[in-house]
């Protein structure tokens, strides 16, 4: 089973965002993916009423390709869309223009009220 948590666990964000980015977090807070009770993936965020900004999200190389990136980003961006009028992306990447993103000069940018969850059935 998949879940997801808010943490303010330094020790664990700095050994995922080291394992995964190759770099220490240097954020106060994160959330981090669960599979089952293990910790494998996490994510930057920036929130305000006004926009989130998703700095960084990324799952531990072992658990990739098994769609776990995919819930955890579809589910970050549903409760991003429920708190902010706009939600942006720090980087750019085609996997986002899917949900209606549009590229900008400093990553890509969607009003919450446009952001769309396309199926992923093939019927």
């Amino acid at each position: 089973m998949l879940s997801y948590q808010a943490t303010n666990d330094k020790a664990l964000l700095s050994r995922l965002s080291s394992e995964i980015f190759n770099k220490p977090y240097y954020m106060d807070t994160g959330f981090v993916l669960y599979h089952e009770a293990t910790p494998i993936g996490i994510s930057a965020l920036k929130i305000t009423p006004s926009e989130s900004v998703v700095i960084e999200i990324g799952v531990l190389k072992e658990f990739r390709g098994k769609g776990y990136g995919d819930y955890f980003t579809r589910a970050l961006l549903n409760n991003l869309s429920y708190v902010s009028k706009t939600i942006k992306i720090n980087y750019r990447h085609d996997y986002f223009v899917k949900f209606g993103f549009s590229e900008t000069n400093s990553g890509m940018e969607i009003l919450s009220g446009n952001l769309t969850f396309p199926c992923k059935c093939k019927n």
